[in-house]
C-alpha cells in the first residue's frame, strides 16, 4: 500500500487524487490517513543511521564490517541491532557491504606462489 500512495502523492500534480485512487484501488481516506501518520520508527532509524554508519566505516578507513559499526554505535549510544546495521550497509551500496580481502601478490600484479613456480619450471625445461 505505501507504494501506491507514494504514487498518488508523486502524481497528485499531473492527476486529481480522486482518480488515482480508483485507478489502483485504494480509497481516498487510506491515501489521507497515510498522509497524516508520523514515521515509524524503523523509518526515522532508516533516514538517521545510513549517515552514522558511513561516518564510522570512514574513521576505520573502510576495514570495518557490520559487527564492528555495530559495536561503534552501541558505544555511541545507539539502540540499533546488528542485523539492521548489516541491512543498512547493503542498501547502501557494496562498498559498505562484504569487503574481499585481496590476495598480496595480486595487489601489485604479482603472479601468485603457484604460477610463478609453474612459469619458473617451463623456463627450465626450455633452457
Amino acid at each position: 500500500m505505501r507504494l501506491k500512495y507514494a504514487f498518488i502523492r508523486q502524481h497528485a500534480g499531473d492527476y486529481s487524487i480522486r482518480r488515482l485512487c480508483l485507478t489502483l484501488k485504494v480509497h481516498p481516506s487510506g491515501y489521507y490517513a497515510w498522509l497524516s501518520e508520523p514515521q515509524s520508527v524503523r523509518a526515522k532509524d532508516d533516514q538517521r543511521l545510513p549517515g552514522l554508519i558511513k561516518h564510522s566505516w570512514l574513521e576505520s578507513d573502510g576495514v570495518y564490517g557490520y559487527r564492528k559499526i555495530h559495536d561503534d554505535l552501541r558505544e555511541a549510544g545507539e539502540d540499533c541491532g546488528h542485523h539492521c546495521v548489516a541491512r543498512l550497509m547493503r542498501l547502501e551500496g557494496s562498498a559498505l557491504s562484504d569487503r574481499v580481502s585481496t590476495p598480496p601478490w595480486q595487489i601489485n600484479n604479482q603472479l601468485s606462489p603457484v604460477e610463478f613456480a609453474n612459469r619458473y619450471a617451463l623456463s627450465l625445461q626450455g633452457v
